[in-house]
């Protein structure tokens, strides 16, 4: 659990949780089992359909925001 100015970065084995100010996105991870685990990362498109309209046109931040506290962690990250 990563905190900081207001949000938090919580990877799961199936997801990745992003929250800020009591609200609360999930992104979908494939765990992988002798190879690195996948990160489905929305594409920009189907970010903006499917993201709450807090996170819509927040993308890079929110992404950025994530990929740094889970640097550490072995994921690739494609987009769908």
């Amino acid at each position: 659990m990563f905190k900081k100015n207001g949000y938090e970065v919580v990877p799961e084995f199936k997801w990745v949780e992003y929250s800020e100010n009591g609200k609360t996105i999930h992104i979908d991870v494939e765990p992988g089992v002798g190879v690195p685990s996948l990160v489905n990362l929305p594409g920009s498109e189907r970010w903006q359909k499917e993201m709450p309209d807090w996170a819509k046109n927040r993308r890079e931040e929110i992404i950025e925001r994530i990929k740094a506290k889970c640097d550490h962690l072995d994921w690739e990250w494609k987009e769908y």
